[in-house]
């Protein structure tokens, strides 16, 4: 690697913003007595733990000197957040999601007849920063950012179909329904993090003819972007105030958190939480 690229990839990167760091899980060590001898003695970690320490993040640097997720197909590359000046108004909506110092403003010339007769203020990404968490993109009203890969793309395929639609973390949750016996469902698409969908994406499903929304998370306090569960817990919240105002009943959105990657617990999730919706929203 050259000189350059290095200075560009590593040089000007600080370690990204967290608010804590969790700390990994306590060491367990043989006792004296059984460890007088050349083996090991650290007791490793059960299954449970050790996954619990893989999705700890460390916060050592730029995605693009790590490339984990892609590396464990996570993610098929990593994303990047491409700004239109000419759509952004400059409200710092962004900045105000962004957990990693991401998203700034800064100052434009404003430029007629081919001169500059001010200043405004448009939305700007530093790429290397940036974790691809797409929270940003949910929250700006004036549509002027965007990511790729669109994740979108992938789903707009089957948002016609009926049934649910369900929107889960890849970090937490099935990458797909193959083998997790899920029944009655018209979309599942896989996501990096549900704080990534906004009101108009369940709208959109809904209006498509689907029977209702269901968004899976991580665990609470265990987002992979930090506070990815805690955004769309406040989004769903604020929506089901106005699901009513679009014919809709705000039980057709709900929100689950747990861990379950291998699918063996969605099914019966998904049946006896959407059994239950559907007796009190009387779906037919």
């Amino acid at each position: 690697m050259s000189i350059g690229k290095w200075n560009l990839i590593y040089e000007p990167s600080r370690a990204p913003l967290r608010e804590d760091l969790k700390s990994p899980p306590e060491k367990e060590w043989k006792p004296v007595y059984e460890r007088m001898n050349f083996d090991l003695f650290e007791i490793g970690f059960t299954l449970e733990e050790a996954i619990r320490e893989a999705k700890r993040c460390l916060a050592c640097g730029p995605c693009v000197s790590c490339k984990a997720c892609v590396a464990c197909d996570l993610r098929s590359e990593l994303p990047t957040v491409t700004v239109n000046e000419d759509l952004c108004s400059g409200c710092g909506l962004c900045a105000s999601v962004c957990n990693y110092g991401t998203c700034t403003l800064r100052d434009v010339p404003v430029i007629y007849e081919r001169r500059v007769i001010g200043v405004r203020k448009v939305s700007y990404t530093d790429s290397l920063l940036c974790k691809g968490c797409g929270m940003c993109i949910s929250v700006c009203p004036a549509d002027a950012r965007k990511m790729t890969p669109a994740w979108l793309i992938r789903t707009e395929e089957v948002m016609a179909a009926k049934g649910l639609a369900i929107f889960a973390c890849r970090f937490s949750w099935p990458s797909g329904m193959n083998g997790t016996g899920i029944e009655g469902v018209g979309l599942y698409s896989s996501v990096d993090c549900i704080g990534m969908i906004g009101p108009e994406d369940i709208i959109k499903a809904l209006k498509k003819g689907h029977e209702g929304v269901l968004l899976l998370g991580c665990p609470p306090g265990d987002c992979h972007f930090q506070d990815g569960d805690t955004e769309a817990k406040k989004k769903i919240y604020i929506l089901g105030q106005i699901l009513e105002t679009f014919g809709y009943k705000r039980q057709k959105v709900e929100i689950v958190h747990g861990f379950d990657p291998e699918g063996e617990t969605i099914a019966k999730t998904v049946k006896g939480l959407w059994g239950m919706r559907r007796n009190d929203i009387g779906f037919e």
